[in-house]
């Protein structure tokens, strides 16, 4: 989104901070709740792939900060579909949780203070020469919902 770091940033050297992340990632910024931005973002996307760029989307259209994704938006998969593009679905999980809900305040020493173990995990790709946008969006669902739960259930391991 567009408005992840700009907004709630009260601090001229977390500001400064956050555009060079940003500008750093290569990010593409949409707007919510805009048909155009989403268009060019649609357009963008397809653009970077077919010059050899990975894309990390996170489909849900929004963060979430605890436990597993809610219901994907099937934009991106839709995306894959049209253009046999291949998906690979990444499980993120962060323990103890950090980040924030929107509207809350970006803290990121208290984030860091509590010393969090990121779970990175890759599937294998999605074989979307066959598959139709709605079914990915549920595999892809399904697997990073299975593995997320999982993670949560055996994290007493790291307290």
């Amino acid at each position: 989104k567009d408005d992840v770091f700009n907004s709630n940033m009260n601090n001229y050297f977390m500001n400064k901070l956050s555009n060079i992340i940003y500008n750093s990632f290569n990010w593409i910024p949409y707007i919510r709740g805009n048909k155009n931005s989403g268009k060019n973002v649609r357009k963008e996307i397809v653009d970077k792939i077919k010059n050899n760029n990975n894309i990390l989307i996170f489909p849900e259209g929004t963060s979430t900060r605890d436990g597993p994704p809610k219901k994907f938006y099937n934009g991106v998969f839709e995306i894959c579909e049209e253009n046999k593009f291949k998906l690979i679905p990444i499980a993120f999980y962060c323990y103890p949780n950090i980040g924030v809900r929107r509207g809350d305040k970006i803290n990121l020493r208290n984030d860091l203070k509590k010393n969090p173990i990121l779970h990175i995990h890759f599937f294998k790709n999605i074989n979307n020469n066959y598959i139709k946008s709605n079914e990915m969006n549920e595999l892809a669902h399904k697997l990073i919902t299975d593995k997320i739960n999982e993670i949560i259930d055996a994290k007493s391991i790291y307290i």
